[in-house]
């Protein structure tokens, strides 16, 4: 039980770094 909750928030976190990035390519393919 532990490691599901503890696998659900990783995937989570992963999920939102990885649109946090994507956030940052847009940005900087703006600029240039």
């Amino acid at each position: 039980m532990i490691s599901a909750i503890a696998m659900m928030a990783f995937s989570e976190s992963s999920l939102g770094n990885t649109i946090q990035v994507n956030k940052l390519l847009v940005e900087n393919v703006h600029v240039l």
